[in-house]
């Protein structure tokens, strides 16, 4: 009869997280682990794996002490001080008023889960007092231990099968707050299209002026969009932020081509009152869309 698994009570302290890149899915974290068992034949501590860990030859691991110390219960104790850069795959979606989840995924490199099962101490996760992410909004911290199924033996041959590995996952959501954020991305472009609207409202005689208000609200707009994809990676769907910009688009090539099409009129004699009562009316039925589309946007993403 298999003896049962050793349980190791695990606790983490998140001390610092700085650098959150999304262009690279990377965010850099330094925190303490804590493990305590009672079976001295193992030492889950001896060889600990950061499974996401993104340059591990730049990570720092500093044990309080050289080896595992009995407390006065009689368990087996051990401190560990990690500071590195870990990675996880950031959904863009909503961006900008994403949630993601920074984790730190660790494993006992050395003992499966029929040797070694961690379990989550009193109080498994624990932010130090005052910790700030510039730009997010922290969350509550979470710890989930699971068995890891490995389809493979690694090369093994003393293996029978395939093993199973206790993971712990550390997760802090964090969050962009929603109203500096919406000034930062939106504002510019609102002020843009506020522009753009003008050329509705300048009489249709002044082609020229119409025309180049239009092209530079719409070179205005390109600007700002390559501004915001600076800090975004290539992904292979639209992020809500991408959306609201072709709809942008859309409503400045709207009144570009309302500006040639009134000066066309113009040109085959229509009076000039039923032109600018015209431009006016495709004001405002052009607005109105344009809100109606956006809201609709703003609403599938974040719904």
């Amino acid at each position: 009869m298999k003896a049962p698994p050793t349980k190791v009570y695990t606790g983490v302290f998140v001390n610092d997280i700085q650098d959150v890149d999304l262009e690279t899915d990377t965010y850099t974290v330094d925190f303490y682990i804590w493990m305590r068992w009672n079976n001295p034949k193992v030492d889950p501590s001896a060889k600990l794996d950061l499974m996401n860990s993104y340059d591990s030859w730049g990570t720092v691991a500093t044990p309080a002490t050289e080896k595992p110390v009995r407390l006065k219960d009689g368990s087996l104790y051990r401190l560990i001080h990690y500071q590195g850069k870990f990675n996880n795959k950031f959904p863009l979606m909503k961006y900008p008023f994403d949630r993601q989840d920074l984790t730190v995924q660790i494993e006992d490199f050395n003992s499966s889960s029929e040797k070694v099962v961690f379990v989550p101490d009193t109080k498994p996760v624990e932010l130090a007092h005052g910790l700030s992410l510039p730009g997010y909004e922290v969350g509550e911290p979470t710890m989930t231990i699971a068995d890891q199924p490995y389809s493979t033996t690694f090369g093994d041959t003393g293996l029978k099968a395939p093993q199973d590995y206790s993971r712990i996952t550390v997760t802090v959501p964090v969050t962009r707050p929603g109203l500096p954020y919406t000034i930062k991305l939106l504002l510019p472009m609102i002020v843009v299209l506020l522009c753009a609207a003008l050329v509705f409202l300048i009489s249709p005689i002044h082609i020229d002026g119409r025309i180049a208000l239009s092209i530079t609200a719409l070179l205005t707009l390109v600007a700002l969009k390559f501004m915001v994809d600076a800090e975004l990676p290539n992904v292979d769907y639209l992020t809500m932020v991408d959306a609201i910009y072709i709809v942008a688009f859309i409503f400045v090539g709207v009144g570009l081509f309302q500006v040639v099409l009134s000066s066309r009129r113009l040109n085959r004699g229509e009076p000039i009152g039923a032109v600018v009562a015209r431009d006016q009316r495709m004001l405002t039925l052009g607005g109105a869309v344009y809100l109606a589309v956006s809201a609709a946007v703003i609403a599938i993403f974040l719904l």
